[in-house]
């Protein structure tokens, strides 16, 4: 099963608290915003041992030695975030609002102090001489191929759907764990949850034989890049392509690349499973204060949220990117540690926060009421300034929807081979006159 549109919730910057408690208050907010999936962030016990922190939890400088991915007891909630009953509310409550909610699974590694190692030394990878393997961060490595360990992670996924009533998954780098486990859990737990979801941070094709959703397959690096130029923005930033902004500051990628991209992505995925996205957790704490709505500008996440809401795939929201939360947001910070790095929800009454907010919200509802974007085939409109605007059409039946987007910081003009767009469905700084559709910096124009 695949959700209309995914809200990544991490709740440590999600509230003052950081509590699943604090979180369920504001499930009404997010159902009056269209929100139909919740993917919730990890949640696990997590290790607060002092050795073995990774890189980037170092380089942070928060001091927070809990990484939440790098997990003590998959059958425990931290207490910072509440416990096992809250969790189960939280899900109820979303329940009760329409609301998906998906836990996130950790299968690739553990913390240095995980529960099962003093009882099942074999659950964690071993050399030669029996020391304990380790990712190249320095977190323990899941030894996957132990049978009896397998059987422990198929019934906490079990645990999951059984006794909180989760909708699903969303599974860390799952690709690092073989598609063969995977599979055998999809087969078990369907036999629970019918409609199951699953969601996978990884681009691998394959493995869509288990998973609904992969994380864009090349895609969402496209979209990021193309934005992120230094045509666009006042830097280009030179951050790892994992991260999805260019290497190279002298590389100009323009509309034809996310054409290229995605050209080459869909020979080997199927149309509508794709996730795409603007920021994530990690795209947001390695940008630390230069994150897109700081380093774009507001119009240009306006334009890039346009087009994940009607391109090819699902979209995912990161929380506060509704009402243009800009601060930095870091994996590490906690209400016990750094000061406030919550997302600001102050910003939700400025005119920016409000205008951000009702545009998703517009997005959505549009989004719902057309099975052209979610189900229809994709097209490229033919136009003369295919470098500067990308323009495509999503047609299902005899519906279809038309879009154009203009990805620079630069005013655009095209003329559209054929018949002039219909009805507006959204717009931003769009005009359409004279055989001739005009786009403002970021401007974009979605019409039937």
């Amino acid at each position: 099963m695949k959700p209309k549109n995914i809200y990544q919730m991490y709740l440590r910057m999600f509230t003052p608290s950081g509590t699943l408690a604090a979180a369920e208050e504001m499930i009404p907010y997010l159902a009056d915003l269209g929100i139909d999936c919740i993917y919730l962030s990890a949640l696990n016990q997590a290790d607060d041992a002092q050795e073995g922190q990774s890189p980037r939890q170092l380089k942070s400088g928060i001091g927070n030695p809990k990484n939440p991915y790098r997990i003590t007891d998959y059958y425990a909630v931290d207490e910072e975030y509440g416990n096992m009953e809250d969790l189960k509310r939280f899900v109820e409550s979303c329940h009760r609002a329409n609301i998906k909610v998906l836990i996130d699974l950790v299968y690739m590694h553990c913390g240095p102090n995980a529960v099962f190692i003093k009882e099942h030394p074999n659950f964690v990878k071993r050399d030669e001489n029996g020391d304990i393997q380790c990712t190249s961060y320095g977190f323990p490595l899941i030894n996957i191929d132990n049978p009896e360990l397998r059987e422990y992670l198929w019934a906490n996924m079990e645990f999951y759907l059984t006794e909180i009533k989760a909708d699903g998954f969303r599974c860390d780098v799952a690709e690092e764990v073989p598609l063969d486990f995977w599979k055998e859990a999809v087969r078990r737990l369907k036999k629970i949850k019918p409609d199951l979801i699953m969601l996978d941070e990884g681009g691998i094709p394959d493995y869509l034989e288990a998973f609904d959703l992969l994380y864009g397959g090349g895609l969402e690096g496209a979209i990021n890049r193309v934005f992120h130029n230094k045509q666009n923005s006042k830097k280009a930033h030179k951050v790892d392509a994992y991260h999805f902004r260019p290497l190279d500051a002298e590389t100009v990628y323009n509309a034809e690349h996310i054409r290229t991209a995605w050209e080459k992505s869909h020979e080997k995925t199927p149309l509508c499973s794709s996730l795409n996205q603007v920021e994530n957790h990690d795209i947001a704490n390695d940008a630390y204060y230069e994150r897109s709505e700081a380093h774009l500008g507001h119009d240009a996440v306006e334009a890039m949220l346009a087009l994940i809401f009607t391109f090819d795939g699902i979209p995912m929201i990161f929380n506060g990117m509704e009402f243009a939360d800009s601060g930095r947001r870091t994996l590490w910070y906690s209400r016990f540690y750094s000061g406030a790095m919550v997302i600001d929800w102050s910003k939700l009454a400025t005119a920016a926060g409000r205008e951000r907010f009702a545009m998703v919200k517009h997005m959505i509802a549009m989004r719902n009421g057309r099975k052209s974007l979610t189900e229809g085939d994709l097209s490229w409109t033919e136009h003369d300034n295919t470098k500067n605007v990308l323009g495509f059409t999503r047609c299902h039946e005899q519906e279809k929807t038309q879009v154009f987007v203009n990805v620079t910081a630069k005013v655009q003009k095209t003329k559209v081979q054929g018949p002039l767009p219909g009805k507006i469905l959204a717009s931003k700084n769009a005009y359409v006159q004279n055989g001739s559709i005009t786009l403002l910096p970021y401007g974009y124009l979605i019409t039937e």
